[in-house]
This record gives structure tokens, sequence and C-alpha cells, in this order.
């Protein structure tokens, strides 16, 4: 742990307000560059900020706050950040992992489903922007539904590559070139896939 670090460990231990300090972003991933801040999250009894050193760019969040939260980016943020410091016993560990937990596979597979086929409408009408942007949009819902299969929350875009195995070359190929048909012949292998797992929402779509 480097020098500005442990300084923010030894000061949140000697904080009765501070319960757990979260290291994310950059640093927490290894993306760092020169000069990069540090993105701290503080679990605290109060909404209070605690003083900081000028290279921390902090944020607070109550335990109150974090026990009733629904996933959103904010708490993937601090799910897929690196703890520092924890006071709470473990209960810290069991939020995290709720907030890390997608149960609902359904909903993103049907995200992608919708966007894959208004990508293929906007390409034979020759809308080269609405295909792009909806083709876009599919590779993220579907990356979405790859890791709800997997019942976790999907990393941010900046930590996907080198996760998705085979299927990230082909996510790559549709956001260079939406072409139709790559994306069907993509959604035939997503379909296998999903009716493995027992989940046939594309019966739905045409």
């Amino acid at each position: 742990m480097d020098g500005v670090l442990a300084a923010l460990v030894r000061d949140a231990a000697d904080d009765p307000e501070t319960l757990a300090v979260v290291l994310h972003g950059s640093r927490a991933a290894g993306l760092e560059r020169p000069g990069s801040d540090y993105d701290v999250c503080y679990v605290r009894t109060i909404g209070e900020m605690p003083a900081v050193a000028s290279q921390v760019d902090p944020a607070v969040i109550t335990i109150d706050e974090l026990r009733s939260a629904e996933p959103y980016w904010f708490t993937d943020g601090i799910v897929q950040g690196r703890v520092l410091l924890d006071k709470t016993e473990g209960e810290l560990d069991r939020i995290l992992a709720r907030l890390g937990t997608a149960e609902d596979v359904e909903r993103p597979y049907d995200a992608y489903l919708n966007a894959l086929v208004r990508s293929k409408s906007a390409v034979r009408r020759g809308d080269e922007l609405g295909a792009r942007l909806h083709a876009a949009d599919s590779v993220r819902y579907l990356a979405e539904t790859l890791a709800a299969l997997d019942g976790r929350r999907p990393a941010f875009h900046d930590r996907l590559a080198g996760t998705l195995g085979d299927w990230e070359p082909r996510l790559l190929a549709i956001l260079r070139d939406p072409d139709v048909d790559a994306q069907l012949a993509l959604a035939v292998d997503v379909r296998a896939l999903m009716e493995s797992h027992g989940i046939r929402t594309h019966d739905g779509w045409k």
C-alpha cells in the first residue's frame, strides 16, 4: 500500500464515524496513470465528508444508505473497488455481495433482442447512425445478459476486455460494423445459450 493510502487508512481507522474505506476508479483496477487521483468511498455513520489529502477524490455514503441501496453505477463502483478498511464485522461484505448480484436475466436479454431488431431494421433502411447506435446498445445489453447468467452485475465497459471469452471478438466486430448477417448469426448462438439455461424470452420476438 502506497503512502497516500496508508495515511488515509490510518486516519480512517482512528475515526469513529468512518466504518469502511473502499478504493475505486482507475487505481482500484490497476489502470492509473502518473498523477491519477485516489477515488475513495467512505462508508460512515454520518453523511459529512472527512478531511482528506489533496490527491484524494472522496465520496461518502452512510451505512444506512448502503443497507437500503439498490444496485446502480455508484454501488457498482464500490462493488468493483478494493476494500481498504472494514470495521463492520462482515456486514460490508454481505451488502456488497447483494449489490453485486444480478438475478434478472430476462430483462437485459429482452433489451438485447429489442436493440438487435432495431439495428437490423435501421441497416435495411440505410440509416447508418441508427444501425450503429442500436448495435452498440445490443452489445451493451448482451454483456449485461452474460454477466446476469453468472449471477452478477456487469463490469464497467473499460474493465470488460478479456472477460467475455469467445464472445468478445464477435461483439467487437459488430461494434465496428453492424452487419445484419453477423448480428443474426450471433443471435442464433445467444439463443442457444439462453435455451440451455431454460430462458426463452426470444419466443416473443420474430
